[in-house]
């Protein structure tokens, strides 16, 4: 059968496109609207966001395949994205990496076979200061440990049954900024403000 909008979706992507000079413009915000439903953006999909917009197809193909952000093939109903660049991996992101793909019994790029959880790499997630820290749905979960991870995991495995026909977004319509609950961040780095010890540089010789 082929993708259609939904009226509600047809209703939500005029709003959006008001917020902008040219329909086009808005491509971001409704492959996000579209992909919210289906988990991600096959290519009916892509075409029928294509007609709403009134752009080329191949326009919205280039958006979809630049940005990590979206999906063309169906992924986990719980997408975990872990970031891995420089300031994660000075927190130990790789190995955290190497727990999760131990835990989950899966690599990178692979979704676990009952189809719950699909893992990926994230090249950035703008936290470098509360790393690691990794991605599902909109919720952003901040100062992990293999501890954090494993209690995040099983809290999202009980609510795997409540999304047996949809993908995850986020909890109770609103997002997760922070640590997992009920786990305690790593310590606050040293007050910066603490005096250093004082050294002379010498001067030339002679001086």
């Amino acid at each position: 059968m082929p993708f259609e909008l939904t009226d509600e979706e047809k209703t939500r992507i005029e709003e959006i496109c008001a917020q902008y000079p040219q329909r086009g413009a808005a491509v971001l915000p409704v492959l996000h609207l579209v992909q919210d439903r289906l988990g991600h953006l096959p290519t009916e999909a892509q075409l029928a966001v294509a007609r709403a917009l009134d752009i080329p197809p191949t326009r919205v193909k280039e958006v979809v395949t630049f940005y990590e952000m979206f999906h063309e093939a169906p992924e986990g109903r719980f997408h975990i994205e872990l970031c891995t660049n420089i300031s994660c991996h000075l927190a130990g992101a790789r190995e955290l990496m190497a727990h999760i793909e131990d835990r989950l019994g899966i690599q990178v790029g692979q979704k676990t076979e009952d189809g719950v959880f699909s893992l990926m790499e994230a090249e950035c997630l703008a936290s470098c200061g509360s790393g690691p820290v990794a991605k599902v749905g909109v919720d952003y979960y901040e100062y992990l440990t293999p501890e954090a991870v494993d209690g995040l995991i099983e809290r999202l495995r009980a609510l795997a049954p409540a999304y047996e026909d949809r993908v995850y977004v986020c909890a109770e319509g609103q997002p997760h900024v922070g640590p997992v609950p009920g786990f305690v961040p790593m310590p606050a780095p040293p007050d910066s403000k603490k005096k250093l010890p004082s050294f002379e540089v010498p001067g030339p010789k002679g001086k």
